[in-house]
């Protein structure tokens, strides 16, 4: 009897290790995939990123058409004014923009009769030019925009990787509970009168707890099948190495960078140009608004000089422009202050991780140090086979801990980057391998 007490106990003993480890091999059955083989396909073949493109490129295509030459048909072939039924007519109109306030346009009419179409060509250059008006800025920054919606799709590949990983170590850690839970209980039922209701509600837990798991497996899965542009018929075992970087986390380091890039700053001190200029336009002119006219025609031609001046308080429109100049004014000094508080939160944030990488690979020490001695104990009959799964299950925790610190250390650092507007396409192998 004691016999077959002693060969239940060791094969308890060697199931409930095994059980640890047999959970590692099952992540084999997944295709592993590294960040640099996920951004490849996200780049080439995503449905995201090829929408990105086009939006860009079309955007821009757009914005070049208020350059391109404009050539309008227009066409009347009926219509009847007071009882007479006039002939079907109509125009071709073509504009040319040669430079601000230069415009080339040139008009082809034609008329229906009896005899035929008759045509009647005119051309006319044109410019107006005024003295005082201050034309706004607002040319897109198109490639500062690209490279953020860039940046962004680099943030978020990262971002789904990093929650699969961590989410497929918990299933791993939960499963081996799961499985010393159920050692652990039939061990129980074979002792008489033994209360199992404890460890009965354990194991109901558990089985619930690995059931959410799994479905927010399936859905990350998924999620991470449409952003690679793919079939969601392949799981993905996400294989992510953060590198050990030493930053200077200071804010002079980055602020260059940060101002150069942000195109809120570029804009805050664009508006502010602008309402300066108008200030100052507003009291040479003295109010006036003076524009120089020009125009040739196929038989004559003509210039002028055309002046107005709105019937309004001058010192009014003055207080409005200082109003203006003050407001844009206060629009940089807190775009300015905002920018370098982002800044601060980012480094920050650099910080915190940072100091909870140490915390976790002080406790992953500690926890290896326990483990050894719970190896010595169980050696020397002092723990029994329940307990030394128990520690290998603690050190593999402490295990996954330490690397899903690192990764979160790896994404303030991305994020940091993105935030100045360094191409993360390019330096997120700096940080992840």
């Amino acid at each position: 009897m004691r016999n077959k007490f002693r060969r239940f106990k060791v094969l308890v003993s060697f199931l409930c290790i095994f059980a640890v480890f047999i959970q590692i091999g099952s992540a084999q059955k997944l295709k592993t995939i590294t960040m640099e083989e996920a951004l490849q396909q996200v780049f080439e073949e995503s449905l995201s990123h090829n929408l990105l493109r086009r939006e860009h490129d079309l955007t821009k295509k757009q914005y070049g058409l208020n350059k391109q030459p404009n050539l309008n048909l227009t066409a009347i072939p009926m219509e009847n004014i007071n009882g007479d039924w006039k002939t079907p007519r109509g125009s071709l109109d073509l504009s040319i923009p040669l430079a601000r306030g230069l415009d080339l346009s040139g008009i082809l009419s034609f008329e229906a009769s009896r005899k035929g179409i008759d045509t009647k060509p005119s051309a006319s250059l044109s410019l107006n030019y005024s003295l005082f008006k201050v034309e706004e800025d607002n040319t897109p920054l198109w490639d500062r925009e690209l490279l953020t919606q860039e940046n962004a799709l680099v943030l978020q590949t990262f971002s789904l990787l990093v929650n699969l990983r961590e989410t497929l170590d918990r299933q791993l850690v939960e499963k081996a509970e799961y499985e010393l839970l159920k050692l652990k209980l039939d061990a129980a039922l074979l002792i008489p009168d033994f209360d199992t209701a404890d460890l009965k509600r354990q194991f109901k837990a558990k089985n619930t707890e690995l059931e959410d798991i799994e479905a927010s497996l399936a859905k990350q899965q998924r999620e991470l099948a449409m952003l690679l542009g793919i079939d969601g018929s392949v799981n993905y075992n996400p294989h992510l190495n953060v590198n050990d970087l030493e930053l200077v986390l200071t804010l002079e380091e980055y602020k260059d960078e940060l101002f150069t890039f942000s195109s809120k700053w570029q804009r805050a001190n664009s508006d502010l140009e602008t309402a300066h200029k108008k200030l100052r336009n507003h009291r040479l002119s003295l109010g006036w608004d003076v524009v120089a006219n020009g125009e040739v025609n196929l038989d004559e031609w003509k210039v002028g000089l055309f002046a107005s001046k709105a019937l309004y308080p001058q010192r009014i429109i003055g207080e409005e422009l200082e109003l203006l100049v003050d407001k844009n004014e206060l629009g940089l000094v807190e775009t300015k202050n905002s920018l370098e508080d982002s800044l601060q939160n980012a480094l920050r944030t650099i910080e915190s991780e940072k100091g909870n990488l140490e915390t976790q690979r002080e406790s992953l020490n500690e926890v290896k140090e326990d483990y050894s001695l719970a190896e010595r104990k169980f050696r020397a009959g002092l723990i029994n086979d329940f307990q030394l799964s128990e520690a290998k299950i603690m050190l593999k925790r402490a295990e996954l801990k330490y690397e899903h610190s690192k990764f979160a250390y790896g994404q303030s650092i991305l994020n940091l980057w993105n935030l100045v507007g360094r191409n993360l396409r390019l330096s997120f192998v700096e940080v992840v391998n």
